[in-house]
Order: structure tokens, then sequence, then C-alpha cells
């Protein structure tokens, strides 16, 4: 008795962290696909001299649209 090997060639879409074979229903564990961030910001802070008027460095707090990451941008 002769069994066919499955190819795995038509995998679905990925759930829990897996995609699997729409034929045989083997898991393969799914690749990892890094985020395309849209930035919005969420803060401007200025630090500044008051008496004088002048700005020593901008800081824009960021915050990702998609998967809520944060980040800090300085402009000195």
């Amino acid at each position: 008795m002769f069994f066919k090997r499955c190819r795995h060639e038509r995998l679905s879409d990925v759930k829990d962290g897996y995609q699997y074979c729409e034929k045989c229903n083997k898991a393969f564990e799914a690749p990892v696909v890094e985020c395309q961030h849209h930035w919005v910001e969420r803060a401007n802070l200025n630090t500044e001299n008051i008496r004088f008027g002048n700005v020593y460095q901008i800081i824009f707090v960021l915050k990702c649209k998609k998967c809520g990451e944060i980040k800090t941008v300085t402009i000195v």
C-alpha cells in the first residue's frame, strides 16, 4: 500500500501563529512579518529658555497606529 505525500502547496491564512496545509491539515509556523508602522504624533515637548525665548530641543512622542509601539524623536 502506497501513500501519496502531500506537497503542502496551499497554506491557509495565519491562525494562532501557524499556517495549516489545506489538504492534509499539517501545521507550519507562520513567518514573522514586521509592522509597517504608521506613526501618529502623540505629544510635542519643547525645552526652552523662557527669559530669552531660545528653544534648546524639541521632543516628538510618536505612536504607531497599527501596533501601538511608541518612540521618541529628539531634535536639538
